[in-house]
């Protein structure tokens, strides 16, 4: 029976092959067959060949696996952003207001119709595992502290664009019109006129030039209407008192640019900015090393 050869022989004969050694010398110094050898030597360069291979598919995997999750971290960075000052809010015919899309969030009511932010990610096992690589680093109570502040921002500005309609509605004696085909015969104020008046506030209130002059630019037509210019959008519909109408609606402004709702906008912008600044610093840290600390379920698995 032929005698069998373990495979620590076997890469033996390799690295003696690599030495620059013969198979026929290889062969007489162990006493065996050089056809033998010819095979043993095939099966190690086999051998660690299906190693070199397992080796780099290990490290493609951990580099897919690393490379998702910073993905994930990266939407973190990209998250840390407060809303421009063109970020629209609006609200629904019911007075909820219309979900506000953010840079991986989302700003909602809840079924009490109190407002809720909902971070895309949070809820997934990318998100998991991220905090399982990171484990007890203080980017995950940074982004819990900085959602309170975020969130009051939003609603100051959801204030505000509730007080231009309450000062427009109470100084002309108007009511909203919600639907542009129902314009009542008494008159009513468009839906133009609150979001002019609340991105005129946003934008004093962040400090953002807007060339926006409605003392300049307001006018009463013959036709009942107050406008934005001739021929401009419609603000008000006011038959027989638009000129009135107009100066109530500058008043209105005014009362606007004074109230405690924009105060609570700078304030809460001041607040939210820094929080946001200190948070985004840490996921930066982190995002810049391109490679993750640390361990999750998934790289034990796969052996890491």
């Amino acid at each position: 029976m032929p005698k069998k050869y373990k495979p620590e022989q076997k890469r033996q004969w390799l690295q003696y092959r690599e030495q620059g050694k013969s198979d026929k010398w290889i062969a007489n110094y162990f006493k065996c067959d050089v056809r033998t050898v010819v095979k043993g030597i095939d099966e190690a360069i086999r051998e660690r060949e299906a190693g070199a291979a397992r080796i780099q598919l290990m490290k493609d995997k951990i580099g897919e696996h690393q490379t998702a999750l910073v993905v994930v971290l990266d939407g973190i960075v990209s998250m840390l952003e407060l809303p421009s000052y063109n970020s629209e809010i609006r609200k629904e015919p019911n007075g909820r207001v219309v979900p506000i899309p953010l840079s991986g969030a989302l700003v909602k009511p809840d079924a009490e119709n109190e407002l809720a932010l909902v971070v895309h990610e949070e809820d997934s096992l990318k998100w998991e595992l991220l905090k399982e690589h990171l484990k007890g680093d203080k980017l995950w109570k940074m982004i819990n502290k900085w959602k309170g502040p975020f969130l009051e921002h939003i609603k100051a500005r959801v204030a505000l664009l509730d007080t231009a309609q309450r000062l427009l509605e109470a100084e002309t004696g108007l009511k909203l019109i919600k639907r542009a085909n129902e314009v009542p015969e008494k008159g009513g104020l468009f839906p133009v006129a609150i979001k002019v008046f609340y991105e005129l506030a946003i934008c004093q209130a962040l400090g953002v030039k807007n060339e926006t002059n409605l003392e300049e630019r307001l006018i009463g037509t013959p036709d009942g209407y107050v406008r934005n210019g001739p021929g401009g959008s419609e603000y008000a519909y006011a038959p027989g008192f638009q000129d009135e109408c107009k100066e109530k609606i500058l008043v209105a402004l005014n009362k606007l640019h004074d109230s405690q709702e924009k105060k609570q906008v700078i304030s809460s912008h001041i607040e939210a900015g820094k929080i946001t600044e200190e948070t985004k610093r840490v996921a930066e840290e982190i995002s810049l090393m391109r490679w993750l600390p640390g361990r999750c379920r998934v790289c034990k698995r796969m052996g890491v």
